[in-house]
C-alpha cells in the first residue's frame, strides 16, 4: 500500500536528519504533506495498481479540496508541494506502468 511504502520512506529519510543531510523541519513538512495529502487520497492502493490517472484524479481533488482557508480550497502551492514530496522514483515508476 501506498501509505505503508510512505511511511517507510519517511522513516528512511531520519538517516539523513541524523547526518545534517536533511533538515527536521523539512522532514516534518515532508510528512505533513503526505500524512494529510497524498495518504487519505492514495493511501490504501497497491503501489504497483496506481496510474498516472489515479495520481492526476487525486491532485485534481486536491485542487478542489475545501480547507478553512479564506480562499475555501488548497493554494496551487500547498498542492505543488504535495505533489513534489512523492519519491521521484515512485512517480518515475507509475509513468513506466502507464506508457
Amino acid at each position: 500500500m501506498l501509505a505503508d511504502y510512505t511511511d517507510d520512506w519517511l522513516a528512511a529519510q531520519e538517516l539523513k536528519v541524523s547526518t545534517g543531510a536533511l533538515k527536521r523541519s523539512t522532514l516534518d513538512g515532508y510528512a505533513l504533506l503526505l500524512r494529510a495529502y497524498v495518504q487519505p487520497k492514495l493511501g490504501r492502493l497497491p503501489i504497483a495498481s496506481i496510474s498516472a490517472a489515479d495520481i492526476e484524479r487525486a491532485f485534481t481533488e486536491l485542487i478542489r479540496q475545501s480547507t478553512r482557508q479564506v480562499s475555501g480550497t488548497l493554494s496551487p502551492r500547498k498542492v505543488r508541494h504535495a505533489w513534489n514530496v512523492l519519491p521521484a522514483h515512485l512517480l518515475r515508476r507509475v509513468a513506466i506502468a502507464s506508457v
